[in-house]
Formats: C-alpha cells, structure tokens, sequence
C-alpha cells in the first residue's frame, strides 16, 4: 500500500545534476546561490558517487541521499541539468557495470520526469532538449523564429555532395562537438572547408555529412535566453586567422567577446522558438554578414553559458537560479 505523500514547506532548494566535482558551471551556481540565500542540493552521479548514494521512490515522491544530506522531491523548486546520463569506465567489468549504468539511468530518467509531472522548472527543458539539439531540426526551428539559414545539404549520396560544393564556399559542419584523439590525432568535433577533392576520396554509403554554405561573416553572435531574458554576445572571431571560420577554435587573446542589444526581431523570433517548442533556456549561435544580414546557424538547448558570463560580466547564472526559484 502506497503512503501519503507527506506535506512540506513550500519548494525552495535547487537541484543540480552533474557528473563528478570538475564543473565550473556548479561552482558559480552553488557561489550565486549562496550570495542569494538560496538552498542547494548536488545530486553528482559520477561513477564514484553513486556508489555512496541511497534513493527511496514512493509512488510520486522520492528522496535522495547523497551521503552529506537528503532532499525530498517537495522541497525542490527548480533543476539544473548538468549531465543527463550515467557512464560506466571499468573496460573490464564492462558488462556488469553496464548494467548497472542503465538501472540508474532508468532511475535518474524517471526522477526527472516524476518533477516535469509535478511542474517543476528545468535548465535546460526535459525532455525538449534532447529533441532538438539535433542539427536536423535546425531548419524548421530556424523557420519558426522566422530567421535566415544558410543553403544547407545532408547526404551520404556523393554526386550530390560534389555538386554542391562545386557552386560556391562550403563548410563541412560536424554532427556534434564529440571529440575523439587516436594516436596523439584529434578527429571530429570542428568546422572545416570542404572541397571537391575531399569529397572525392568519400564512397556512397559512408555516413551521412552536413554541408552548408559558408558565410562572409562580419561577427558572430552567442544569444544566451533564460525564460524571457536573453544575453547576447558578439563575438568578433574575423579578427583572429584561428577562429575566422569557427569560434569554437577559441583563440580568447584575438578574439573580443562583447555584450550587445539584439534587434527587435531577433528577440521576437527567440521567443517564439521558445513558444513553440516549450523552451526555457537556449545557446542560440548567429552570424553577421556583410551586409548586417542575422543568420541562425546553430540552436542549443543545453549549450555552455559560463565562458560567455566570465568574458561579458552578463549575469547568466543569477539569471537561472532567479528563473528557477521564482524570483
């Protein structure tokens, strides 16, 4: 028989999933958190953590110890969503450990979605931003906030590959910012120029690429948009011969980060992306051409934000924690 769900104060902690004790990210939270007198809970779901860590589950109420202390399901206001997944590391307990990681992350799944039931906020969005940080959606997305997005293609079909590039400047664009290092060798992850030549040495059937025309960029813009406050960053990456392509080849010493005003319909059209797809929170990536034409390049439901804040002094985290506690 399942016993009443007890009755607590009103909601007010934060909680904060991440994976292990190196993210900078949770050290300003728990710092802004602090300056505002607001409660935090680190629910770390690191491998060694874990192992040190007791959850109770009683029909829509649970409690997590952590070792240090407990949180109770009705005592959290909002979450922070650091990682999302459990990772297993042993190679030679790999089975067993395996199974383990997906119990847990079975687990971890259902307590965030035990909260969505019950309403409470998430940044990033849950399950949304799993969704819709895949570079397929960008176009409909980009068509939703009614921006411009560059001619893009993606196929594994060689013809069409060697066609496209052979009518104008093109960028190969990786599917995600996974990074790889074989023998000392960095693969994947970065934004190169792609030629008829490097295409030639692919074959029908190899896995599908992203090509899209490149941009003659003025600047970049990093928009940042928690609830209805968005943070916006120009990011003058043409004046640094590393990062002209990509920012993401970071080069901070070159390249200025600023904060600026967004026009009008550039906030308008953040918004209704937002609307549409039931967003809080966003990384939003634009390019600024000659011609001072915005072009949505990449939307990010769970992107980085400290970098930004560090660089801009924008205050992006009292920003969340204000969101998610209600202030």
């Amino acid at each position: 028989m399942t016993s009443p769900k007890p009755t607590h104060p009103a909601p007010e902690t934060v909680l904060v999933i991440v994976e292990g004790k190196d993210d900078l990210h949770v050290s300003n939270i728990e710092l802004i958190c602090r300056k505002a007198k607001k409660t935090l809970f680190i629910f770390d779901i690191s491998h060694a953590a874990l192992a040190n860590t007791i959850i109770n589950v009683d029909g829509s109420y649970f409690e997590i110890n952590n070792g240090v202390s407990i949180i109770k399901s009705t005592q959290i206001s909002g979450v922070i969503i650091r990682s999302f997944f459990v990772k297993f590391a042993d190679k030679e307990k790999a089975l067993e450990e395996k199974l383990w990681a997906d119990d847990w992350n079975q687990v971890v799944k259902g307590l965030l979605s035990i909260l969505v039931c019950d309403g409470v906020k998430m940044i990033p969005s849950y399950p949304q931003s799993l969704v819709f940080e895949n570079k397929l959606s960008f176009p409909l997305i980009c068509k939703i906030g009614e921006f411009s997005y560059p001619n893009t293609l993606v196929s594994n079909r060689k013809s069409l590959l060697i066609k496209k590039v052979e009518d104008g400047k093109n960028i190969l664009k990786p599917f995600s910012q996974k990074k790889y290092v074989i023998d000392q060798i960095e693969y994947g992850g970065k934004v190169i120029r792609i030629t008829k030549k490097l295409l030639e040495s692919t074959n029908n059937g190899d896995s599908p690429i992203l090509v899209q025309n490149e941009i003659d960029k003025q600047f970049e813009v990093r928009v940042t948009t928690v609830g209805r406050s968005s943070f916006a960053c120009k990011i003058d990456n043409q004046k640094s011969d590393k990062a002209s392509l990509d920012w993401r080849r970071y080069d901070f010493d070159n390249v200025p980060h600023t904060s600026m005003m967004l026009p009008p319909e550039i906030s308008s059209g953040i918004q209704k992306i937002h609307n549409k797809l039931n967003v809080n929170y966003s990384a939003i990536d634009f390019a600024v051409d000659v011609n001072n034409e915005w072009w949505f390049l990449d939307f990010n439901p769970s992107g980085q934000w400290l970098w930004i804040e560090k660089l801009t002094t924008m205050p992006i985290t009292l920003s969340i924690v204000e969101y998610l506690t209600g202030d």
